[in-house]
């Protein structure tokens, strides 16, 4: 309540209001206009008046203003009203109770009414101010919430009047930065809290702004913070220009992103960890690869050859064709390992060609049959695809046959039943299924067969061994090829149906796939120098040679082999890469500068970066150890040789 120290006395409100202009100011005021006499009862009224209070004027005469009045604030126009009838002016704002009961929030200014020196009653100017009040406390409200979400998010405001260069900041921004809000700094001198490696960068991203190439900006940089050390912030704001194009403004806010960037850096840490490991890992399998390769491949080399000997007596022929199996399983579960880190890496590719789906079948299952025969397992061929030419990577799509018969051979009990049948589908595909009634997969196993490491039962792992990649890998090859794999079981010990879905192509040569050429007689025997450090395999490569009728010279390192080139001439190059002296690489970088003859590169790598490096070395071949006897011979014939 505030006492109005100047104002004059009324002497008569009926005075007053028998004047003509005074009446219609009376009755035509905007703001309510009440009288009450010396006890407080309401002696007059004017329309504005009915308005805010919802009573009539005559309704009003019979009630006093305590009435009015909201419970718990009678005391304070008590006050006002004693106020008034000492003789003093006062306004106050008070609440008012309407006739329906709610309530309005009203500005009163109250006068004495003096007649005689004698105050006689009073009158007051009412003012609805319920609208302004509801505003004010809404805008007191979002204050509060934006201060609590500054609070909460540790953000702070800032606002920089260009013209006049004054600048507001929040309590918040002070506390986000570390600084005093009694040496509040002037705009220039606020980028001295930024961190001295950050504060140039900061600074253009303003000017920038103030210039109009970017008037809205945001940046992240670090300041000092007295007491909490080096912390992260962030900091959005946006330029206004006047008519003119001329900067007048510049807000934003500050936000304290230290745990968010401390994240970000720890993940990105952990990221940057992961890809070494994941690139340590790579080197390691394909170190390992390489170590396991290496000793098979004389091994796979000399059964390969002797499995040929028509002077074996039978029962040597099957040991020797046992060994050359379990060689060629072990070659396989290395190459396993190779090609699921090729495709984890996205580096497995395909050479397409248009082959026969069922002559690869039948591929796979020669490579099985023995295995199914120990086992008497019996296969049956129901293959009624009449298209069944797809368009796709030999030695890839049958690695996939021979993974999924495999897996039915191995997973089927003595005596039991694999049925083979292709059809094709309304829509031209082809499908293959391959049926067994084996161990059959529990249906929440079904799902997790084609990840990587995979078998199910542990038990089964136990019994059966292998590295569960097989169905992984095939996987990826049929994703590759524009196919699909699925597996369906209806559980344990009763057999599993895996099903291979391939696009079919238009058929070439009847539809079966290309045939070998056949080779012509060797038109001479090869003068051939082999580099190879592993002394098993450079013996028994260099017999197996000479067997076939060339002539052979072996060297165990680069210096060697560069020595023998400088000396003798020689029509085919079969190197190692790993050498004790340097690379096979090195050795037929020499071959192309000195005399030019095509190199066959062997190594226990195999990964395509592997292949790239080779052929750009300039050898024609690369293979990987352990050495397909019958591909190396058929590649020396491609060369002239036998």
């Amino acid at each position: 309540m505030n006492v109005i120290e100047q104002n004059p006395p009324i002497s008569s409100v009926a005075d007053s209001l028998s004047e003509p202009s005074y009446r219609s100011l009376f009755e035509h005021n905007l703001d309510a206009i009440l009288a009450v006499d010396t006890s407080g009862r309401f002696t007059s009224a004017n329309p504005a008046a009915e308005r805010l209070t919802g009573y009539t004027r005559e309704e009003l005469t019979r009630i006093t203003f305590a009435e009015l009045s909201p419970t718990g604030e009678f005391e304070k126009a008590a006050t006002a009203f004693r106020c008034v009838m000492s003789g003093k002016p006062c306004e106050l704002e008070a609440g008012l109770i309407r006739k329906d009961r709610s309530r309005a929030e009203i500005f009163v200014i109250a006068m004495p009414i003096i007649v005689n020196d004698e105050v006689v009653g009073a009158f007051g100017i009412l003012r609805d101010i319920t609208t302004q009040k509801q505003i004010e406390r809404e805008l007191r409200e979002s204050e509060e919430r934006l201060r609590f979400a500054q609070r909460c998010a540790n953000a702070g405001a800032w606002d920089w009047d260009i013209v006049h260069n004054v600048v507001r900041w929040s309590q918040e921004f002070f506390e986000v930065c570390g600084l005093n809000p009694d040496v509040a700094p002037d705009f220039e001198s606020a980028f001295d809290f930024i961190d001295p490696d950050d504060r140039e960068r900061v600074r253009l991203t303003v000017e920038a702004a103030i210039d109009k190439q970017r008037p809205e900006f945001h940046s992240e940089y670090r300041v000092i913070h007295p007491q909490k050390g080096v912390r992260w912030v962030s900091s959005i704001g946006k330029v206004q220009f006047n008519k003119k194009g001329a900067p007048v403004r510049m807000s934003g806010i500050v936000l304290d992103i230290t745990e968010r960037k401390t994240a970000e850096l720890d993940l990105q840490r952990a990221q940057q960890q992961a890809v070494a490991a994941n690139a340590a890992k790579d080197r390691f399998l394909a170190a390992l690869s390489h170590e396991l390769r290496t000793p098979l491949n004389p091994v796979l080399m000399a059964v390969s050859a002797l499995a040929r000997d028509p002077g074996l007596p039978p029962r040597i022929r099957e040991d020797i064709e046992m060994v050359q199996r379990n060689t060629e399983l072990e070659a396989r579960l290395i190459d396993d390992l190779l090609d699921i880190t090729a495709i984890g890496q996205g580096k497995l590719q395909l050479h397409l060609q248009n082959i026969d789906a069922h002559a690869l079948l039948h591929q796979a299952l020669q490579i099985v049959a023995a295995d199914a025969s120990a086992k008497r397992i019996g296969i049956a061929l129901n293959l009624h695809a009449s298209q069944r030419c797809v368009h796709a990577d030999s030695a890839r799509l049958q690695q996939v046959f021979w993974n999924v018969v495999k897996n039915a051979v191995k997973f089927t009990p003595e005596g039991g039943a694999i049925t083979i049948r292709s059809d094709n589908k309304a829509n031209g595909n082809l499908v293959i299924q391959i049926i067994d009634t084996g161990v059959g997969i529990e249906p929440d196993v079904l799902p997790k067969i084609f990840n990587a490491f995979e078998q199910g039962d542990p038990s089964v792992m136990r019994l059966f061994g292998g590295l569960g990649l097989g169905l992984t890998i095939s996987k990826a090859l049929m994703e590759l090829h524009g196919g699909s794999i699925s597996a369906h079981s209806d559980g344990t010990g009763k057999g599993t149906t895996i099903s291979v879905i391939l696009n079919t192509v238009a058929e070439t040569k009847n539809g079966q796939a290309p045939e070998e050429t056949q080779q012509s007689p060797p038109a001479k025997a090869l003068r051939i120098l082999i580099v190879e450090d592993h002394e098993s395999t450079a013996v028994v490569m260099a017999r197996l040679l000479r067997r076939m009728g060339h002539q052979v010279e072996v060297a165990t390192g680069v210096q060697p082999a560069i020595e023998l080139i400088d000396n003798c001439t020689f029509d085919l190059l079969i190197s190692d890469l790993g050498l004790p002296d340097g690379t096979g690489l090195d050795v037929m970088r020499y071959v192309k500068q000195k005399c030019r003859i095509p190199g066959i590169a062997l190594s226990g790598f195999g990964m395509e970066d592997d292949l790239r490096r080779s052929h750009e070395a300039g050898f024609a071949t690369h293979l990987t150890k352990p050495i397909d006897y019958d591909r190396l011979k058929k590649i020396i014939a491609d060369f002239g040789g036998s």
